[in-house]
């Protein structure tokens, strides 16, 4: 296999400099964001020790170390986009095979605009992804120890252990195309999808969080007309049954197309449903990895690799400028909270 380090061009990755630009954005905002107040008023209440709210130990620590400090809440906001966006980049410089392919599909995919909404899950995504370089290397021990990171800011980062395991199986492409297409026909019936992922939340949710059941059936997810998850979920289908076997022989091939795959079946799945559909950006995540990877390995000469380059980007800048110009997550009109 190639060295990255030969080509110049995929080689470079401006990472302090986007790492700066998106937590400078995202933690110096002002009353952007649909949860923003929401965040002000969990530090009001552990500022003033009026009811202070049951939350993770790790977010809880954020917002008692900048009390200490005698820093007001916009500290907790650039506190957390720091985190969140170190741990997200600095996976991405490590492992992606084009860097600033890798976070034109990170913007596509939704993330950075989520993270001003769920702050805590955020923090935890970033630490499982960031950890996720041990399933790799097959250390459980130090993958563990980035899901407990995780679990200390959003208890959700959970659902990510077992995937040292799952995500290391080479599956059989029948099964993941089964997968896809069964996921792709309850989409479709959403009735019949209700009652499973019902059955499915009673089961796992945890007393902390039953209260959210109800509400989960009584509002809409992440997922408004549906056309872009079926178009994906099509795709993905497509993409894998046509994908040579050569593509994920190796570990970190396989790993990533198996997240791949997990993405777009989770997303149809649960991205219908409150909350839960954010748990799918566990996964979906990996497309950061998965496409630069897929491109770099291909084979095929310079300018089809180049071709699909440009095709994924377009592709994923599309959804971002979809994003902005819906004003995803109530992102606009955005202020900074130096002139609020």
């Amino acid at each position: 296999m190639n060295n990255l380090n030969n080509n110049p061009t995929l080689n470079y990755n401006p990472f302090y400099f986007t790492l700066l630009f998106i937590s400078t954005v995202l933690g110096f905002r002002y009353d952007v964001g649909t949860d923003f107040m929401s965040y002000i008023h969990f530090f009001e209440r552990y500022k003033f020790g009026i009811n202070p709210p049951d939350l993770e130990f790790g977010y809880e620590l954020i917002n008692k170390l900048t009390i200490y400090l005698g820093l007001d809440s916009w500290f907790v906001f650039f506190i957390s986009a720091f985190l969140i966006n170190f741990l997200i980049l600095k996976t991405i410089k490590n492992n992606s095979n084009n860097f600033l392919l890798s976070v034109i599909i990170l913007f596509g995919t939704g993330f950075i605009f989520l993270q001003i909404n769920i702050i805590r899950q955020s923090i935890a995504i970033a630490f499982t992804f960031y950890g996720a370089k041990y399933i790799v290397s097959r250390d459980f021990k130090k993958y563990i120890l980035f899901c407990v990171l995780g679990m200390m800011f959003h208890f959700t980062a959970f659902i990510m252990i077992p995937f040292y395991w799952i995500a290391n199986i080479k599956w059989n492409k029948t099964i993941l195309l089964l997968g896809l297409f069964l996921s792709l026909i309850l989409f479709l019936q959403p009735n019949i999808l209700n009652v499973i992922v019902k059955k499915f939340l009673e089961m796992f949710t945890i007393p902390e969080y039953e209260y959210y059941i109800k509400i989960i059936f009584e509002k809409s997810g992440g997922v408004n007309s549906g056309y872009r998850v079926i178009f994906e979920g099509l795709f993905a289908f497509i993409f894998i049954l046509l994908t040579p076997k050569e593509m994920y022989k190796y570990i970190k091939g396989k790993i990533y197309f198996n997240f791949f795959a997990l993405s777009y079946m989770s997303n149809m799945l649960f991205g219908r449903f409150y909350v839960v559909s954010r748990v799918t950006l566990y996964f979906s995540i990996f497309q950061t990895l998965f496409f630069p990877y897929f491109i770099y390995n291909i084979p095929a000469n310079k300018k089809n690799k180049a071709l699909l380059a440009t095709l994924t980007m377009i592709y994923f800048s599309f959804w971002t400028v979809w994003a902005i110009n819906g004003n995803s997550h109530d992102i606009l009109p955005y202020k900074f909270v130096f002139n609020r």
